[in-house]
């Protein structure tokens, strides 16, 4: 008799991908996932398309792994999405409901989902999304930042930008903490060939994946106007524009009928303490937390239960949020299964902290811890083993397998 696995895969959110030079989306959840039992997956994608065209892309690459036998039949399948990874599951879910008179791996694949975990997910949009989302920021978004990056990389080819990325580590190098400016310098400095061959094939991938995502988020920023919490400034087919439609509707009946459970974990970062932004993470916090969207202003303060102590609770205002989304935007699809956890949105990806000099010393090149956000919230390790024991653990008790994997 064939033993049957559970599967959880994880999809990244805004700016999407795995790997990315030395920088990986979900860093050090591996270890903690495999030891609960479950067989990990990372869906590589899209950085800035359209929520509609990255589900499209999630679900042909979850069909890929059931023809081949990856997911096999009477497999559980367990999705996790971060940030706008969230909207993504959304999107996913809805259009396999939607076709369930397609061919049989569309159909099987539906069957096979048994729980949707939401991190930091912006289900009703965000604010920063609101304040960026003009014809002109986005002008210059993608011509002056990603169009000169682009063809900046492209010119100077890897050795040139693996050299330049060296530089730039002996020139930026301080005693503070590796930041989101350390990871794209290494990323930088991965690119340069060494003498072995191994090594030159591994800087030629990580030169070719940088100068694939650059291309891919220069030709296309859609996904900005899907996480605009104001409905109707641009035309979305976006879950967060779906509260009050039909879409909502249909979407709660899908869960109850197949019987797939959910949970949505709000993320909530310290406010900044001086009175004027000095770094990235207190002017994209200022700009969450002002009052740009009517909609989410006009949403009452709400108490939802701590993940780490259910029995305590935490008021949240609209003006909340982890440096990048709103935190009451991350309510779904009610407060009762919304746990709060005080982090930004990096902290839960495994972003949380930076190693020490002698810990850095031994990373692999390709896979380095960094504080992306450097909030100062108390998100640590403890506090990143238990959320992903939490994540595997409803996971498992929540799948057709549950009952198995606990008497193993």
């Amino acid at each position: 008799m064939e033993c049957q696995r559970s599967h959880i895969v994880l999809v990244p959110g805004f700016g999407g991908f795995d790997v990315l030079g030395s920088l990986r989306y979900y860093h050090g959840v591996t270890d903690v996932l495999r030891a609960a039992g479950l067989v990990v997956h990372y869906f590589p994608n899209l950085p800035l398309a359209s929520v509609d065209t990255r589900a499209n892309a999630l679900r042909d690459w979850l069909i890929e792994l059931r023809l081949r036998g990856i997911i096999d039949d009477g497999d559980d399948l367990h999705l996790v999405g971060h940030s706008t990874g969230g909207l993504d599951l959304r999107m996913l879910l809805r259009d396999l409901a939607a076709d369930l008179r397609g061919d049989g791996p569309r159909r099987d694949l539906l069957g096979a989902v048994k729980t949707a975990q939401f991190l930091s997910t912006p289900h009703c949009g965000t604010n920063l999304a609101f304040w960026t989302n003009g014809w002109l920021t986005r002008f210059l978004f993608a011509h002056a930042i990603l169009g000169t990056s682009y063809g900046t990389t492209r010119a100077l080819g890897e050795q040139g930008l693996g050299r330049y990325g060296q530089l730039l580590r002996r020139v930026l190098r301080s005693d503070e903490e590796p930041d989101w400016i350390d990871a794209i310098v290494d990323t930088m400095a991965l690119c340069y060939p060494c003498d072995e061959p191994i090594k030159q094939a591994r800087a030629r991938a990580s030169y070719f994946d940088l100068l694939k995502w650059l291309r891919n988020a220069m030709r296309d920023q859609s996904v900005i106007g899907d996480l605009d919490p104001e409905p109707g400034k641009v035309a979305s087919t976006s879950p967060a524009q779906w509260e009050g439609r039909s879409e909502a509707k249909e979407e709660q009946d899908l869960f109850a009928e197949r019987g797939i459970r959910v949970r949505s974990i709000v993320t909530v970062a310290p406010p900044p303490r001086g009175k004027w932004p000095r770094n990235v993470y207190e002017l994209c916090y200022t700009l969450t937390a002002l009052e740009g969207s009517t909609r989410i202003a006009s949403r009452a303060s709400v108490r939802i239960p701590k993940l780490f102590e259910p029995n305590r609770t935490v008021l949240l205002k609209p003006s909340d949020n982890d440096g990048i989304v709103n935190s009451i935007s991350m309510i779904w699809p009610y407060e009762e299964a919304s746990f709060a956890v005080e982090g930004d949105h990096g902290d839960v990806m495994g972003h949380f902290r930076s190693p020490s000099a002698d810990e850095r010393m031994h990373e692999r090149e390709d896979d380095r811890a960094y504080d992306l956000f450097q909030s100062g919230s108390c998100f640590d390790e403890a506090s990143f083993h238990r959320l992903w024991n939490g994540i595997a653990t409803f996971a498992r008790e929540c799948g057709a397998g549950g009952a198995a994997l606990r008497a193993a």
